[in-house]
């Protein structure tokens, strides 16, 4: 039978849902049933998981959608300090177990993650659908003295390998927030300095910046205390999801998007995205003489 017959039917529908949520880096996948579900080769773990009621005849319909799962969830977790700076996006599946071996899966519903709040033991995941998307009005730029772009975006044009500094986690903090990392020998492209001379030099260099997991996971840092030799502890927005001591880790330099920093520190001035000869007095609020 197909998925509209078992949806339609009195007694053979016995429906599951599927809920995915993913970014440029990571993919969290849960299942409202009791046992792991695969689906397009990915694992779907139960999970103490919610929602609230959609137009089942038009997903588009409905506007939001509200997620609810336990506090401890780890994608919930993301939200705990700090509004991750990636998009999550949101895609909930369903399907019948009683639907044969290989059942039919629709996507039920499919968003972008807005806002997420924290009551009690449960954490509420409030979704924005598709079509709502398409109504925002985002500006493309501001008149304002930082930079607008993002750093090694397109627009930026700093090439983020010029910038980097590779090396191995050698010790986790408990609630993975500080991250020890060895550098070693190695040396930042741009500037010739191994991680110990380079923080001498500046000990704000990979302020703003982020650590980086192969291509899976990216952190923000927040903070960067030199140890012994060419080892670092970095702290960062939010732990990884998964990471261990050996792991393979590089550093890349961060921005605070003014343009001194741009001048001396990437050399890149042409590219400079913000307005920094803004007038800082306005002649409508404080008069002209």
């Amino acid at each position: 039978m197909t998925y509209q017959a078992k949806e339609q039917s009195v007694e053979d529908g016995q429906p599951i849902e599927l809920f995915r949520f993913s970014n440029s880096e990571e993919v969290f996948t849960y299942s409202g049933g009791q046992f792991n579900t695969v689906f397009n080769a990915e694992t779907y773990v139960p999970e103490a998981i919610g929602r609230s009621d959609p137009t089942l005849q038009d997903a588009t319909a409905q506007r939001s959608l509200t997620v609810t799962v336990p506090s401890s969830n780890l994608f919930a977790r993301r939200y705990v300090s700090i509004v991750p700076a990636t998009v999550d996006h949101f895609t909930l599946f369903r399907r019948h177990t009683t639907d044969g071996g290989t059942p039919e899966t629709v996507t039920y519903f499919s968003g972008e993650v807005l806002s997420v709040s924290f009551k009690d033991k449960t954490a509420e995941i409030t979704i924005q659908n598709v079509g709502s998307i398409l109504d925002r009005l985002v500006p493309q730029q501001t008149s304002r003295n930082p930079c607008n772009h993002i750093l090694y975006d397109a627009k930026c044009g700093v090439t983020d390998t010029s910038f980097s500094l590779a090396g191995a986690v050698v010790a986790i903090s408990a609630d993975g927030l500080n991250v020890t990392i060895d550098t070693g020998t190695n040396t930042v492209p741009d500037t010739g300095f191994e991680l110990t001379a380079q923080l001498d030099d500046d000990p704000t260099f990979f302020n703003g910046g982020f650590i980086a997991r192969g291509g899976l996971e990216l952190r923000m840092v927040r903070a960067v205390v030199n140890d012994t030799g060419n080892v670092a502890t970095l702290t960062v927005l939010f732990p990884f999801q998964t990471i261990s001591v050996g792991a393979a880790l590089s550093m890349f330099a961060g921005c605070d998007h003014k343009l001194p920093t741009c001048l001396s520190k990437f050399n890149n001035v042409d590219r400079y995205g913000g307005f920094p000869f803004i007038p800082e007095k306005n002649p409508f609020v404080i008069g002209v003489n």
